[in-house]
């Protein structure tokens, strides 16, 4: 990885990449989460100014680089932003992966929610942006996260179907579930 690094990476990119273990999986992925401060900073500038507000030079600036080197490893916004939303979706993804341990309907809905609160107490800007995802023009590259937002909704609507059929949770229509 170091080669490589020494051979392919922007100089502004390089001491990123100091870190005493070895970088596995996808590329960019490890890119954003090695350097926390530049998905940080992304979601920031989504969250505030939406998809179509951000500007990739005022996150290479707030992150100490230039926005050349965004694009050496994010190939547009648009895939920097689906990025941000992967990681925003894997987070609910493994809060809601808990439905599958045992326990009551009770005990499963208030350590959901303890999970999700947290999640987004320790996350602000995940929220803004999940929902600007719904009423802001996206990039068509974002049609590649909705399967995760499918698996997400879907759990939740099994998790309450099944405590409505084990007569634990009243039974109300899908809209009023969501509000």
């Amino acid at each position: 990885v170091a080669d490589f690094l020494e051979r392919r990476a922007p100089a502004d990119w390089l001491h990123l990449f100091h870190c005493p273990q070895p970088l596995q999986g996808d590329f960019k992925r490890m890119l954003f989460n090695h350097h926390a401060s530049t998905g940080e900073v992304a979601e920031a500038e989504f969250a505030s100014e939406g998809y179509a507000g951000a500007h990739l030079q005022k996150i290479a600036e707030q992150v100490g680089v230039r926005k050349t080197a965004l694009y050496y490893y994010f190939d547009s916004k648009a895939a920097l932003y689906t990025t941000v939303l992967e990681t925003i979706l894997e987070a609910f993804e493994s809060a809601v992966g808990l439905l599958d341990d045992p326990g009551s309907f009770e005990q499963q809905l208030d350590d959901l929610t303890s999970r999700i609160n947290d999640l987004l107490a320790g996350h602000p800007n995940y929220a803004r942006i999940l929902f600007r995802v719904f009423v802001d023009p996206q990039p068509s590259e974002v049609a590649r996260v909705l399967p995760s937002v499918q698996r997400v909704v879907e759990r939740l609507m099994s998790f309450y179907r099944g405590g409505v059929d084990a007569d634990v949770f009243r039974r109300i229509s899908a809209r009023h579930f969501f509000q």
